[in-house]
């Protein structure tokens, strides 16, 4: 079953999902992502197509390229269309909720009349005006990083809190068969 463009798993009741965190993937996951943040949040452009993400953004280290990152962690970011024909347009979540209103080659917020403006003098142009959406603030890029980091710190402590199940469920184990291997010496001895 596919939801937002992802694979989605049903599980029965009592079932526990068999995946790992995409946080645990690789120990450098984090690092991507916070990289990603960075320069997604305060490119001039809101939404660029994977490959030029790619340049921008270097080789990661935690995946075989972007696209896989990208698709891995749809709580910061949004794909659309497919890598196969090189038309993945991405786009960090956070600022896909922004108005297209920022003029992307000056760096000017452009008030409705101004935008109004741009509109009728784009059509005069040879050179296209690229109106997208604003930057993320420092703040706002700080939230998104300080969320990743949480996101992370939670998905380590899950990992540690299934830990301690298994030594308590073989001491059960242990216990039982030890129990029924007495029962049975006696029962068989006496």
């Amino acid at each position: 079953m596919k939801a937002f463009g992802l694979e989605v798993k049903i599980l029965k009741k009592g079932q526990e999902a068999d995946t790992i965190s995409p946080y645990l993937v690789n120990h450098h996951r984090l690092a991507d992502l916070i990289a990603a943040i960075q320069v997604m949040g305060s490119y001039r452009y809101a939404s660029r197509y994977y490959n030029h993400w790619a340049k921008q953004l270097g080789t990661p280290m935690s995946a075989n390229n972007w696209y896989d990152i990208f698709k891995a962690h749809p709580e910061f970011f949004i794909i659309h269309g497919l890598k196969d024909n090189n038309r993945a347009f991405i786009t960090l979540r956070w600022r896909f909720g922004f108005d297209n209103n920022y003029w992307a080659e000056k760096g000017v917020l452009l008030s409705p009349d101004d935008l109004e403006k741009t509109e009728v003098a784009q059509e005069a142009l040879d050179v296209p005006i690229t109106v997208t959406k604003k930057p993320l603030e420092s703040e706002q890029i700080e939230s998104l990083i300080n969320t990743a980091i949480e996101l992370h710190g939670r998905a380590i402590a899950y990992k540690e809190e299934k830990r301690w199940l298994i030594p308590v469920v073989l001491t059960v184990v242990a216990t039982i068969f030890s129990f029924l291997g007495a029962m049975i010496g006696a029962y068989i001895g006496g």
